[in-house]
């Protein structure tokens, strides 16, 4: 494993981990049913290096 050779993928991981600990909150036993509320937060969030948000780079994407 070298986290310096998979920058973005460490971002991701950290943007998400922190979405996920808003929603859950205290009651973490339950992180499972708060994980695709916190992956539609994450792909609809304007992303600056990408100049969109994830959801309308992969619509896009697969339009073309």
């Amino acid at each position: 494993y070298h986290p310096q050779t998979s920058g973005q993928v460490e971002v991701t991981n950290c943007g998400l981990k922190r979405i996920l600990k808003r929603t859950v909150g205290e009651n973490r036993a339950l992180w499972s049913d708060k994980l695709e509320d916190a992956l539609w937060a994450f792909k609809i969030a304007f992303k600056t290096p990408i100049g969109c948000t994830p959801y309308r780079r992969s619509s896009k994407a697969a339009a073309e």
